[in-house]
């Protein structure tokens, strides 16, 4: 009998944009405090509810719902919650993620991103 793939649903709130993800002093380039915000906020509220994947490969689904009708290119808000998979030990590295796929939908309050998450299997 076959085990039953392992799937992890989860929503995340929508991320800033990585144009935003830096900021640059005299004292060198620093991740902003709102997206060390961001990063603690899904940490806390996701994690006792992920699966590991450990360093198996996988495959990433993500639907997003954007907070408001401004045009805003699909693959700029990846960076941050591709982070934050990291720091709930979904994935231990970025480079895991063997498929992905992008569906962007209509507008909700906040925004958010859902995501699934299920093992990557060769063919």
């Amino acid at each position: 009998m076959d085990k039953e793939p392992r799937i992890c649903r989860i929503s995340m709130p929508y991320p800033p944009s990585v144009n935003g993800i830096y900021t640059r002093s005299k004292y060198g380039v620093f991740v902003k405090e709102k997206v060390r915000q961001y990063k603690k906020q899904v940490y806390f509220t996701l994690r006792n509810k992920v699966i590991s994947f450990g360093d198996a490969s996988v495959c990433l689904d993500i639907t997003i719902y954007p907070p408001d009708k401004r045009e805003r290119d699909i693959d700029n808000i990846l960076k941050i919650p591709f982070d934050c998979l990291q720091l709930l030990t979904v994935v231990n590295r970025d480079s895991q993620i063997n498929d992905l796929t992008l569906h962007r939908r209509g507008v909700v309050e906040g925004g958010r991103l859902d995501l699934i998450i299920y093992p990557y299997i060769m063919e």
